[in-house]
This record gives C-alpha cells, structure tokens and sequence, in this order.
C-alpha cells in the first residue's frame, strides 16, 4: 500500500539505485567521510537492489530508504539465516509520515519469507525497539595500550590483496562463529576501505610464507574520546594477531592511544592472550540491536548445540512463542510438565541471546530452568567486515 503521495514500498530500480545512495549520503554523510556506495558495496550492490527497498515520490526519486542483506551464518557449528538492516533513512521534507517505519515492517515480512531467525539492525532508534530490536548478546572488549604490544618479528605483515583474499577466507571460515562467505564478497568487504561504518583495512600475517591469522582494523573516536585502533574482526593465530598490532598500528593509526579488539565469551585464547598482556576486558551487548524473528525456527537450528550442551533431553524441551510480528508477547519452555516463561520481548530474548549486565533466567528455579541455564545463551555473530 502506498503513502499518499509516495510510491511504495517497492525495490530500488538500476535507475534509482545512484539517488538512492545520494539520499544515504545526505543523511549519514553530511558532514563529509565518503561514499556509502563505495563502503558498502554488497548492500547497495547493483545486481542486489532487491535488498534496497524505497518510498518514491512521483518523479520516482527514492525519499525514504531500508537496506537489508539476508546472510548465512555458523554458530557454533549450526547454520542460520540472519537479516542484517541498515542505511535506514528518509529525506527531511517526507520526514513524520511513517515511511521508514512501513520499510522496517516491509523488511521484517520479507525476511520472515527468506527463513530469516535473527535480525540485527545497525543501531537503537526507537524506530526500532518498539518494532521488537532489543540491546542483548554478551560480548567482549578487549582493551591494551600501544606499551602492552610486543612485535613478533618473525611475521610478515601486508595489506590484503585481491590475491591474498583466498588464504585470507580459508582462515576466516575455521573461526567457529562468522558469516559465510564468498570469495567475491569477501574480495568487496576488504577492499572498500570501510570496516564497521569506519575508515579501516585489513590485513595478512604471515609466518614463515605461511598465512597465520588475519586482522581487520579500522580509525574509530569514541565520544568525548582519543583515536582508537579498533580490531572488529580477526581470525587465525591470536598469538600472532597481537604480535601483529604494533606494525599494523604504526602503519594504519600511529596516533592511536589505546587498542580495542572485538572478541567472543568464548574465544578464551584471545582473552588469555590479552590478559597477559595486561588488558583489560569489558563485556558488551551486541553493536546494534536485535529482533528474534521466529523463536522456533531458531530453537530448532541450534538443536545439534544445544543437544551438546545438555544431552538427549533438549529434544523434549517445547518452546512456544506468543506474541506477533514484531515482538514476542510469551516465550515459554516446557518439559515433561514443568513450564519456564517469559514475559516481554526484552526478557525473551535477553534469555535466548544474554546481556551483558546479567545471567540469563537468574533466579528461576526448577530442572527445566537448570537445564535452559546450561543450553543459554546462544551465540550472536559480530558484525564484522558484514555491518550493513
């Protein structure tokens, strides 16, 4: 259904797609700092604008815009399908209509037809929390000073190459949560010169002519702070990441007073290296915010994790979810009888996902509860070189 006067929601067209990245310019590119054209290339990718859907006005120019890119995903060793939404905009004059709420509910609709579980948008805008995103997941910060690092100087350290991206992929798809990906995607991702909404590169490490780890880096300045050498992805050696940090600084961000490297609750190697190192770590929730699409379809695909982590009776476990498209109103668990429920969107999937402030399902007693305590949380993916 269209918004009087606008068109839409309909799919950028080849002929729309340049205004289309004009209108995100305009709105996240005002003040300078490039193209999003050219530092999203999969997202606004030409033979990809089912991903760009718009509002147009009726000369056909795109006045409010969603982008979404549905990606493959291993989480600990399950696969899924997650929706990753960005570049969500609309041009001051159309602004107070709803456009952009009507794209983020068109896009929901049209990633629950792909089989999409999770959805992660790229930030915390009520446009999006009261459409069912919540601030959750459970990740780390690992903090070290430039005086912490110590180069190995047996590595070899070299911008990727178009060349270099095969060994550079071989190494990324050993980390055991991490988007797929193509070589061609991964060939764009690295060679825009954009990592996370930052200036930023990536970089091979080699030891002996061989590929040990790989690290993408990028120039970030928090508010209020100083310039951060950021590592928002990284695979491989973690030993030989850190051993890599102080070239790679002194070549990318020499001005850089503290380094920040992204990492998981379960990446112990990274956390132990970094704590010998005298870092320190601070727990975070996801970068963005989160939506569980469909609570059951996500139960289902991390079956073989969560049969691991709690035996023969995870098949047993019945979940329901109540609630609508946009939020889940009940989450229940059930077993042999014994029921565990959650009221709230928030609390639902704060207890699938994890926070960083608490346990999930903290004072619920039971063996149902015992159990879910043992199987949760789930694993998030980072964004990542995938940020959209």
């Amino acid at each position: 259904m269209s918004i009087d006067p606008y068109l839409g929601p309909m799919t950028a067209s080849p002929a729309q797609r340049s205004r289309a990245v004009a209108l995100a310019n305009s709105i996240f590119r005002a003040k300078g700092g490039g193209d999003m054209g050219t530092q999203f290339p999969l997202l606004f990718h030409p033979d990809r604008l089912e991903q760009v859907r718009i509002f147009a006005d009726d000369a056909g120019r795109p006045i409010s815009m969603v982008g979404t890119a549905t990606d493959e995903v291993a989480l600990l060793g399950c696969p899924a399908r997650v929706g990753c939404v960005g570049a969500v905009c609309t041009a001051e004059p159309a602004r107070g209509q709803g456009l952009a709420g009507r794209l983020v509910e068109d896009a929901i609709d049209r990633a629950w037809a792909e089989g999409v579980s999770v959805m992660l948008v790229s930030g915390h805008r009520s446009l999006y929390l009261r459409r069912g995103w919540t601030s959750t997941g459970r990740f780390v910060r690992n903090h070290l000073t430039p005086e912490s690092l110590t180069a190995q100087d047996d590595l070899q350290i070299s911008e990727l190459t178009q060349d270099d991206c095969g060994e550079a992929l071989a190494l990324h798809e050993l980390e055991p949560v991490r988007f797929r990906r193509t070589s061609g995607d991964y060939a764009a991702q690295v060679g825009c010169g954009w990592t996370v909404n930052r200036p930023g590169k990536t970089f091979l490490v080699r030891r002996a002519g061989r590929a040990v780890a790989v690290i993408s880096g990028n120039r970030t300045t928090p508010p209020g702070g100083e310039l951060t050498l950021g590592v928002p992805e990284l695979a491989g050696s973690r030993e030989a990441i850190l051993g890599a940090l102080p070239a790679i600084r002194a070549e990318f961000c020499p001005e850089a007073s503290d380094v920040v490297i992204e990492g998981y609750p379960h990446d112990r190697e990274l956390a132990d290296a970094c704590r010998r190192r005298g870092g320190r770590a601070e727990t975070i929730a996801h970068l963005g915010a989160v939506k569980v699409l469909d609570a059951g379809r996500l139960w289902e695909a991390f079956g073989p994790l969560l049969r691991e982590r709690i035996g023969p009776e995870a098949e047993r476990i019945r979940l329901h979810a109540e609630g609508d498209r946009l939020a889940i109103a009940t989450l229940t668990f059930e077993l042999d009888g014994e029921t565990v429920s959650l009221t709230g969107n928030r609390e639902a999937v704060t207890a699938l996902f994890g926070a960083a402030e608490a346990a999930p399902l903290a004072g619920v007693t039971g063996r149902l509860a015992d159990l879910l305590r043992r199987a949760l949380p789930l694993p998030l993916p980072m964004y990542g070189l995938n940020y959209a």
